[in-house]
């Protein structure tokens, strides 16, 4: 009978801790969602304005999402990948952890702010032509 009381409080003990560990999981996941959508909103004001319609020497660049949804914008030549790594993160659409790739030739763009002090790469030193298609990768999927 003691056996089996204390096999009871055993499988008690063991019910809670795995409810407590799927409750900080929750938690853990709720956070990081947070923080990513603050980091959404402050990096807004990074991104450049978009140049006029007129603009001769404006780069058009469309971006292809995972879900299939398509972004179209304008970008200067002095722009940065930076800039474009910034529009797709704060799109409401876009993944939470993403790569960006040109099609052809095909190439992962190294346009993820790393926070180091390395210089970023312009869409001119990039070689991007007037006209470029980018597809974004989810890297959580």
């Amino acid at each position: 009978m003691r056996e089996e009381e204390e096999r009871e409080r055993e499988a008690e003990e063991e019910q809670r801790l795995q409810v407590e560990e799927e409750k900080r999981k929750v938690e853990e996941e709720h956070e990081k969602k947070c923080r990513i959508q603050n980091m959404k909103i402050e990096l807004v004001s990074q991104i450049p304005s978009e140049p006029e319609q007129s603009c001769k020497e404006a780069i058009r660049i469309l971006i292809k999402l995972p879900e299939g949804q398509r972004l179209e914008r304008r970008f200067l030549p002095t722009h940065t990948l930076h800039h474009i790594y910034y529009f797709v993160f704060c799109h409401p659409d876009s993944p939470d952890e993403f790569e960006i790739v040109s099609n052809f030739p095909r190439r992962v763009l190294a346009c993820k702010p790393t926070g180091g002090e390395e210089e970023p790469v312009t869409l001119v030193q990039a070689s991007f032509g007037k006209s470029e298609m980018l597809f974004v990768n989810d890297l959580d999927a």
